[in-house]
C-alpha cells in the first residue's frame, strides 16, 4: 500500500477512537443503567424537600406572627388597667377582639401548615428508602467510572499524539485534502471498499456506490490515492 494511503487509513482509524472515547466520556455507559432512575428520584426528593422547608419556613412565620399579636394582647390588658373611662375601656376591649379574631385566623392557618409539613414529611420517610438504594447503586458505578474515565483519558491523550505525528508524515496537499473530505463528509475520510452482498461487484462502504473494474483494480493495487467517483472519499483495500 501507499505510503500516504497507509498513513490516511491509520489517522482516519485514529480519528474514529478519538469520537468513540469522546462519546463515552460524555455519555458513560457504566452510568447510563441507572442515570434515568437516579434522576428521577433525586427531583421527587428535592421537590418534596424544598416544599418541606416552605412549609416549616411559613409556619415559623405565621408563630412569630402569632406570638406578636399576644403581645399586643397583652400590652393592652395592662393598658387597661389604667384607663380612666368607659370609652377607653371599649376602645381597648374592640382592639383586644380584633387582634384575637386576628389570632383565631392564625391558628387555622398554622394547622393547614403543620398538615403540609405532615404531608411532605411523610412523602420524604417513603422516598428515602428508595433514594438510598439508588444513590448508594450510583455512587458505586461513579466509583468504577472514575478507573474507567482515566483509562480512556489516557487513551485519547495517546491518540492525540499519534494523530500530530501521523499528520506530520503526510504532504500539506495530502493532508489538506483528508480534512477537507473529513469535513464534507462528517468525519469519514477514509473508508475501505468492501464486496456487494450477493453479487460480484465492489463498492464504497461510504456511499455504496458500485465501482468501475479499472477504478477497483487502482485501489487494490494501492499504488496511489483514488477517491469515490460519488462522495469523493479516499479508498481502500
Amino acid at each position: 500500500m501507499n505510503p500516504e494511503l497507509k498513513t490516511l487509513v491509520e489517522l482516519q482509524d485514529n480519528l474514529s477512537q478519538q469520537t468513540r472515547i469522546t462519546r463515552q466520556l460524555e455519555n458513560p455507559e457504566t452510568l447510563r443503567a441507572v442515570a434515568g432512575e437516579y434522576a428521577a428520584v433525586l427531583k421527587v426528593k428535592e421537590e418534596h424537600e424544598a416544599a418541606l422547608e416552605a412549609a416549616r419556613a411559613g409556619k415559623k412565620a405565621l408563630e412569630a406572627q402569632a406570638e406578636e399579636k399576644r403581645g399586643q394582647i397583652a400590652a393592652l390588658r395592662q393598658q387597661m388597667q389604667m384607663v380612666r373611662n368607659q370609652k377607653e375601656y371599649s376602645a381597648i376591649l374592640n382592639s383586644i377582639d380584633q387582634i384575637q379574631r386576628g389570632l383565631t385566623q392564625h391558628d387555622e392557618a398554622l394547622k393547614q401548615k403543620g398538615a403540609a409539613e405532615e404531608v411532605q414529611r411523610k412523602a420524604l420517610d417513603e422516598i428515602l428508602p428508595r433514594w438510598n438504594d439508588i444513590s448508594g447503586r450510583h455512587a458505586g458505578l461513579e466509583a468504577q467510572w472514575s478507573g474507567q474515565k482515566r483509562a480512556l483519558e489516557e487513551k485519547l491523550e495517546a491518540l492525540r499524539h499519534e494523530q500530530k505525528f501521523l499528520e506530520r508524515n503526510l504532504p500539506e496537499p495530502v493532508k489538506a485534502l483528508f480534512w477537507k473530505t473529513h469535513t464534507l463528509r462528517q468525519g469519514l475520510a477514509v473508508v475501505p471498499v468492501v464486496l456487494k452482498e450477493g453479487r460480484p461487484e465492489h463498492s464504497c462502504s461510504g456511499c455504496h456506490i458500485i465501482l468501475r473494474p479499472q477504478q477497483y483494480a487502482d485501489v487494490a493495487a494501492g499504488k496511489e490515492i483514488i477517491r469515490c467517483d460519488q462522495c469523493q472519499r479516499i479508498l481502500y483495500v
